[in-house]
């Protein structure tokens, strides 16, 4: 689910969205049509829990370390651990949920796991691009969060 074999992870203590000036010219090297373009407004957000995050390509799910920084949590009453690249398994406690606001908006992440020996808060990339409609481009010192 989570770890460091076989996948990367990239630090985010928070978001940052830059404005996207796309053409209207279509692309011939991704197919897109002339009419597709990608907006992204700037903000950037301050979680009032001060949790910082990990971007993970490779976890299939959502995982925070304290329960203190869930809303709408619910006890896990399911069998499942969460293993780790390692092949550690630590103990799901509860579920929930978490927002993370920006200056237009906020972004969500449905269905966290809390796991409370964890050592980072992880973000599965692919479940927060499917769930707030948005891509993530990374580059080597930052990232940016595009609306689809």
């Amino acid at each position: 689910m989570c770890g460091t074999q076989g996948h990367t992870a990239k630090h985010c203590p928070s978001f940052h969205l830059v404005p996207v000036n796309g053409s209207n010219t279509a692309n011939s090297s991704n197919g897109m049509p002339s009419s597709w373009n990608p907006q992204a407004n700037f903000s950037s957000s301050y979680l009032s829990t001060a949790a910082s995050w990990l971007l993970d390509s490779g976890a299939s799910h959502h995982v925070i370390a304290n329960l203190n920084n869930l809303s709408l949590q619910t006890p896990y009453n399911g069998h499942d651990d969460d293993m780790l690249g390692d092949g550690t398994n630590l103990p799901i406690s509860h579920t929930g949920s978490v927002s993370l606001p920006t200056s237009n908006s906020s972004f969500k992440l449905q269905d966290v796991l809390c796991v409370p020996k964890m050592e980072k808060n992880l973000i599965s990339i692919a479940l927060f691009c499917i769930t707030n409609n948005v891509s993530i481009e990374l580059f080597p010192h930052c990232f940016h969060v595009k609306d689809l």
